[in-house]
């Protein structure tokens, strides 16, 4: 599950929060923006990224089609989770091309 260590490794030092806030039992706004980029920018399963974030997948789902919704009316969420896509994406190929 490297794709989902480095997205919640990147969280977790963009948001300044602990491992605990993202993986956690609790719900937290930070686990919701970690499964939302999981899933957007992955190819691991629903039902994978829920388990990887102790979350229910439904509920997982519903969050993240909650936070697709706050991008199309929020454009400083959305400039935020766009930085942290490209800087996932840009994570990517320098860890691929090694």
């Amino acid at each position: 599950m490297k794709q989902l260590d480095k997205i919640t490794a990147m969280v977790k030092y963009l948001l300044e929060v602990n491992q605990g806030k993202i993986t956690g039992f609790v719900d937290t706004s930070a686990k919701f923006l970690a499964c939302y980029l999981a899933v957007k920018l992955t190819d691991v399963s629903i039902l994978k990224i829920a388990d990887y974030y102790s979350i229910n997948a439904a509920f997982m789902e519903k969050k993240c089609e909650e936070m697709a919704v706050q991008m199309l009316v929020d454009e400083g969420f959305k400039k935020e989770v766009n930085r942290i896509s490209v800087f996932y994406k840009d994570l990517e190929l320098i860890t691929n091309n090694k």
